[in-house]
């Protein structure tokens, strides 16, 4: 956090507005961010002064909505409610949320967001998850190399440009709309990206669910590595999203996956047939219900 925000600004209303136990929350922050090098100055900049890495906290939505000169539509009911305010960005733009809600993490995120930054997901003992950068597709094409690899995953874009055009709008859209999809699975000990794992949202028998995915390159198979990595997933959705359950769609020739899911607490449902590359093919699906 200290990295990415150097000082915040609030309100001088806003301490006087907060209920007790936001009030308490609010000091908390304060000395969070204290120790950790952050500057807090009660006064709030002028737009054209305010620094790209700085934040403003807000008492009212209405006076967030004065600030950023908007005419918004909100219910008169919610402006007199606590609201946050994000980094500014070209366009002015600010977050509107409810107070319980910001954290480190949040603010880390958007800012990372705005200047393309790839989000930090999971760490476990000997992994790390981030989400993938357009700067990662030389260590994809690695990942995908062997056929053995290809066998029961589709394969990458035959030709780069495709792939490059593919992940840009991945990043945007996925990354950016969901805050889930596949991440690079970096091996702490070497720096170096040994596959993907993540959470992809896929329409089954009419509904949109999610499902698990993962791919290792070949040379990291029978390491544990795709049991590591999938577990933090598991744990990722069950915490991080609102989803009742996760998916796990595996051909029965496949028997390393359909062990791995049975490992990771998954039990068999159900057939279903989902597109693949191309064709309507049959999956086994397999459910894990938080």
């Amino acid at each position: 956090m200290s990295d990415t925000f150097h000082s915040f600004f609030y309100s001088p209303k806003l301490e006087a507005k907060l209920p007790p136990q936001e009030l308490e929350y609010f000091h908390r922050l304060l000395s969070s961010f204290s120790s950790m090098g952050i500057r807090s100055i009660p006064e709030i900049p002028k737009m054209k002064d305010m620094p790209e890495d700085g934040f403003i906290l807000f008492a009212t939505a209405r006076e967030m909505l004065s600030y950023q000169d908007q005419e918004l539509d909100l219910p008169g009911d919610e402006t007199d409610h606590t609201a946050m305010a994000g980094f500014k960005t070209g366009r002015g733009r600010f977050e509107l949320l409810g107070f319980e809600d910001i954290n480190h993490k949040y603010f880390d995120t958007i800012y990372k967001r705005y200047h393309n930054l790839p989000v930090k997901i999971f760490e476990t003992e000997r992994l790390l998850a981030r989400e993938l950068t357009v700067e990662d597709l030389d260590a994809l094409y690695e990942v995908y190399s062997s056929p053995e690899v290809t066998e029961f995953v589709e394969p990458l874009y035959e030709d780069r440009s495709e792939e490059l055009l593919f992940q840009i709008s991945y990043i945007k859209y996925m990354y950016g709309m969901y805050n889930f999809g596949l991440w690079a699975i970096i091996l702490k000990d070497t720096g170096k990206i040994i596959g993907r794992a993540g959470i992809e949202l896929r329409e089954i028998d009419g509904e949109y669910e999610i499902e698990i995915g993962y791919v290792f390159g070949r040379k990291y198979w029978g390491y544990g590595y795709a049991f590591e990595a999938c577990k933090a997933v598991i744990d990722y959705a069950k915490n991080e999203t609102d989803y009742p359950k996760i998916n796990c769609l595996t051909r029965r020739e496949n028997t390393a996956s359909v062990n791995l899911a049975k490992k990771l607490g998954f039990t068999f449902e159900a057939e279903t047939t989902i597109k693949y590359r191309g064709l309507d093919t049959v999956f086994d699906k397999y459910v894990l219900i938080f």
